[in-house]
């Protein structure tokens, strides 16, 4: 198991210490630690120093999952322990554990940090170890919400609330009516109003709608996510969010991570030599090892990941319904533990999640987990730390949380 654990000497008594995940599930901890919130920041083909590194705050601690990073299992027939949910949620669990062990770190307060499959990974090692008696004082969860809000949220309210994300994405690249709104937070406010006080109403009624109102209603959708209305599924009443990327600009396909951007996203197949010579040269970490996940080479975790785990343990887990990465984690994990606190954050142009679905999943929690969630919306994509004054602002957040909340 390979991490990079960053720790300040000399601090004061229990400082605290961050776990950090990123997603994939297949993916290294490399995008978190070098491009958000590691002591150093890549930039221009060369490492930095990041003014905006969570280390002023907490200790850090960059996972690489099995098969990622320099992470690997000691038997190649072994992978399919790992690459599956509820084992990948089983040995980030005893990871935690045996660090905090090894590093006489068992009376520091401890947070866990994911993004994206992050989340979920970070959801679930919150119930394993509340459910072992080690408490966590906080989590921290970046554009991950999409597969707790599936399950959470009914599917009428579901699909009425990415339709902001979608008139927001309209609005910025030009193909909103001037009427809708002149301004983003305008169009934000009056299609979120529009989305919940008539399209949500008319899906929880739909098989009662009368050929005109469905016609009307896939009219006005279309004109607030400014698109043609053909591409609305007439069945459903929905506007699926591939058709919307793609049916958006006539020829070009959006970007799913940032959906301000046009085509496949920035390449940063570039970003791997002064990542190595850092691990190499400065922390003196050699190995002939390739690291998986900005080297080539790596096998793919994504494809042969299994979203299930061993037969037993998965009857456990979904006792509730649903696969076992959209169980309700999170909710027991506060059920056991009322002092745990909860940070989400969501970019607006991200269009694998939805600052809006994410408030009302708050709300609709019980008063235990309103209290313990806080949510915050950034301007930027899936990865929210891309654009520096964002990055700025999030990593604030962060810190004021972790301040805020420790016990």
């Amino acid at each position: 198991m390979f991490f990079t654990a960053y720790r300040m000497i000399g601090g004061k008594a229990r400082r605290p210490v961050t776990f950090l995940w990123n997603g994939g599930p297949g993916g290294p901890s490399a995008i978190l630690h070098f491009h958000s919130f590691g002591p150093k920041r890549l930039e221009g083909g060369r490492l930095v120093d990041n003014p905006d590194t969570l280390l002023t705050s907490t200790d850090l601690v960059f996972v690489d999952p099995i098969g990622t990073g320099y992470s690997r299992p000691e038997r190649e027939e072994d992978e399919p322990l790992f690459y599956n949910t509820l084992g990948d949620v089983s040995w980030a669990t005893r990871f935690v554990e045996a660090w905090l062990d090894r590093f006489d770190a068992r009376s520091s307060p401890v947070y866990a940090l994911g993004e994206s499959f992050g989340v979920p990974r970070v959801a679930g090692i919150a119930d394993a170890l509340s459910a072992r008696h080690v408490p966590l004082e906080g989590i921290i969860l970046i554009s991950g919400g999409k597969i707790l809000i599936d399950a959470a949220l009914p599917p009428a309210r579901n699909a009425a609330l990415k339709l902001p994300g979608q008139a927001a994405t309209a609005f910025h690249h030009g193909r909103l009516a001037p009427a809708r709104g002149g301004d983003i937070e305008t169009v934000r406010r009056r299609s979120l109003d529009w989305a919940t006080s008539v399209y949500e109403p008319a899906l929880t009624r739909i098989g009662l709608l009368s050929d005109s109102d469905r016609n009307h209603l896939a009219s006005e959708l279309a004109g607030w996510a400014g698109v043609d209305p053909s591409l609305v599924d007439r069945s459903a009443l929905t506007l699926d969010m591939r058709m919307f990327r793609s049916g958006l600009i006539k020829g070009k396909t959006l970007y799913a991570y940032d959906m301000r951007l046009i085509g496949s996203g920035p390449d940063r197949r570039a970003d791997a030599s002064p990542i190595l010579r850092y691990f190499a040269d400065d922390l003196g970490y050699r190995t002939d090892l390739a690291y998986w996940g900005i080297e080539p080479g790596q096998p793919p975790i994504n494809a042969e990941w299994k979203y299930t785990g061993d037969s037993a343990a998965i009857a456990d887990a979904t006792a509730g319904g649903g696969p076992p990465e959209r169980q309700p984690w999170i909710s027991r994990a506060i059920g056991r533990d009322p002092a745990l606190r909860v940070l989400v954050a969501t970019g607006h142009w991200d269009s694998q999640n939805s600052c809006a679905a994410n408030r009302a999943l708050r709300l609709l929690g019980t008063a235990m987990e309103r209290k313990a969630m806080i949510v915050r919306c950034y301007e930027g994509g899936h990865m929210i730390y891309e654009d520096a004054p964002v990055r700025q602002k999030m990593a604030l957040d962060i810190a004021r949380f972790i301040k805020a909340v420790r016990r």
